[in-house]
């Protein structure tokens, strides 16, 4: 299925990984395969560990650095159905993780919530509950900056709340 293209694609583009070609023909095409092969540390530097650690001269411009992100940080699963949680964020900011984003949508109780989408089934929280989230963990596992993206979906009354929440909180 998927993670065999994904391999496959992988060994068509490098043309010498050796590993990608080696789990397509040996091992089954799941993605317990694919998740091993992004372990790997001699093809996959990313996960080495000794970059948990700053091993990088931290005066350049932030553009010169990859920042681990986080995409819909908020929500406890898919992006279908699951709950937005303040558990989430904590989660990634422990894991250090530095670009949280967060969707701010209008509220019937005229509170800024944060959530996926407006027509998708996901279970909202209080923007304030994810800034206290951010406050409290941002600098748990990291000393390093933390960038905030919000996708924002607010009216111009909930933008000046969530600018005031913004202040305040953080």
């Amino acid at each position: 299925g998927r993670a065999k293209r994904i391999l496959e694609e992988i060994g068509r583009r490098e043309g010498k990984d050796e590993i990608a070609k080696r789990l397509c023909e040996v091992l089954p095409p799941t993605p317990q395969v694919f998740i091993r092969y992004l372990h790997n540390l001699e093809h996959n530097h990313v996960f080495d560990p000794i970059h948990r650690k700053v091993y990088m001269d931290m005066t350049r411009p932030l553009s010169h650095y990859f920042v681990a992100s986080s995409h819909n940080t908020y929500l406890t699963g898919n992006q279908i159905n699951s709950k937005s949680s303040a558990s989430a964020i904590i989660r990634a900011l422990r894991e250090g993780i530095r670009l949280i984003e967060l969707d701010c949508w209008d509220s019937p109780s005229g509170v800024p919530m944060v959530k996926h989408g407006s027509a998708l089934p996901t279970a909202p929280i209080k923007l304030s509950s994810a800034l206290t989230a951010v406050k409290v963990n941002a600098f748990v596992a990291s000393p390093n900056p933390v960038i905030l993206t919000i996708e924002n979906h607010c009216n111009q009354k909930l933008q000046i709340i969530q600018a005031k929440m913004l202040r305040e909180i953080l």
